[in-house]
């Protein structure tokens, strides 16, 4: 699993540290920026290390076995404390936060200075990158090792999960807000890797693991991980999501929108902005500056209907009425229904030259406020639809 996992996680938190990078560029004296940087930077080196061809060429480059090991899990100690000292950086005064990631680098370099003795006590028995912990499992420096690496662990994801769902409750960005959930998760998620370590280092017990517990704790470790790189990354490209998904949004309602605009521009020429550029395809193609073309495009059906109002006909709106209310339809759905038949029937009218025995100018103004653009283009869509396909179209 660490195979395909592991690459995978150094991959995404290269990604973030490269996506970085140009902000840091800009603001080089930023230090949550490099802070943030030291995030990924510490993540991506973790799960780099801890690939086992990555782990094999290190012990080749030292000359210690398994060497690797202790490199990757002081990353990730690394990686606890510039989370640390991140939310630092986000809660308090500039002053504090530096006193504060001087204690956090001492509690850093403890804890490596620790691990690290504990480490050169270890046999040296050949390179291990597949079963290190399996292999050491009986050793007692081994277990006591594995109990510090991973209380420390869990104590940083439980903090670091708390202090990002503190900090998601009193942000107004919502892209950050969701980034430090996310991040939240991910955090979480790690503490079953942590857990499963701890209590393998109480009981000494990795090599009796059943197979689904070792699986069950590196994929808490490598999603939990990945989650939290992609939580501290989605503030910078999550408005992008909200501009596509903006963008897809009003595509679609242009497309919608298209068998009704049509309609009336053949009938009233004069109302379009750009003449003679009426054809499907030329609307299916049209993705650029598409708020201001849906915008043109509301605007001119609203044209559209007030050109056809000497022949809007009160008696097709009573008509259609009361057929849609037979056929279930209330609401917006019934008004739009009415509103679409009058129009077509306007139409209709309008080829003929007839004029109605009993005008009803008031319909074409049916519908939300101009004011609110959103309401009023979702509106126009709904009469499009019922347009198109409302059996409820066809004038008598």
């Amino acid at each position: 699993m660490t195979t395909l996992l592991h690459p995978l996680c150094a991959l995404v938190a290269v990604a973030a540290l490269l996506y970085k990078i140009g902000p840091l560029r800009r603001a080089p004296r930023d230090p949550a920026l490099w802070t943030l940087c030291a995030v990924h930077g510490f993540s991506a080196l973790s799960f780099t290390l801890s690939t086992p061809a990555v782990w094999v060429a290190v012990d080749r480059l030292t000359g210690v076995p398994n060497s690797a090991a202790l490199l990757a899990q002081s990353c990730v100690m690394g990686l606890i404390v510039a989370q640390w000292a991140l939310f630092d950086r986000m809660l308090l005064p500039p002053a504090r936060a530096r006193r504060n990631m001087l204690r956090h680098l001492l509690v850093l370099c403890g804890v490596v200075a620790a691990l690290a003795v504990l480490f050169v006590r270890l046999s040296s028995s050949g390179e291990h990158s597949r079963d290190f912990t399996v292999h050491y499992a009986g050793d007692a420096d081994y277990r006591r090792y594995l109990l510090l690496y991973s209380a420390v662990f869990m104590i940083g994801e439980v903090l670091v999960s708390v202090l990002c769902l503190r900090c998601a409750r009193r942000v107004n960005r919502l892209w950050l807000r969701r980034g430090l959930r996310v991040t939240a998760v991910g955090s979480a998620l790690s503490l079953g890797y942590g857990a499963v370590r701890f209590v393998n280092g109480v009981c000494g017990c990795v090599a009796q693991n059943p197979s689904w517990v070792e699986r069950a704790a590196w994929l808490c470790g490598g999603l939990g991980g990945l989650l939290a790189q992609t939580g501290w990354t989605l503030p910078g490209w999550g408005p992008l999501l909200t501009k596509a998904r903006r963008a897809a949004r009003g595509y679609t309602q242009y497309q919608r929108l298209h068998p009704l605009w049509l309609a009336l521009v053949r009938s009233r020429p004069d109302i379009a902005l750009e003449e003679g550029r009426f054809s499907r395809l030329w609307s299916l193609l049209t993705i650029r500056n598409m708020e201001f073309r849906l915008y043109r495009r509301a605007i001119e059906i609203r044209d559209g209907q007030l050109a056809l109002r000497e022949h809007l006909d009160a008696e097709v709106a009573e008509r259609a009425a009361r057929l849609g209310k037979g056929a279930g339809l209330v609401g917006e759905e019934l008004t739009a229904a009415v509103t679409a038949a009058q129009l077509k029937a306007a139409l209709h009218a309008q080829r003929l030259g007839l004029r109605p025995a009993v005008p009803d100018t008031l319909r074409a103004a049916d519908g939300p406020s101009a004011a609110d653009l959103g309401a009023e283009i979702i509106w126009l869509v709904r009469v499009a639809r019922a347009y198109r396909v409302c059996p409820l179209l066809t004038p008598e």
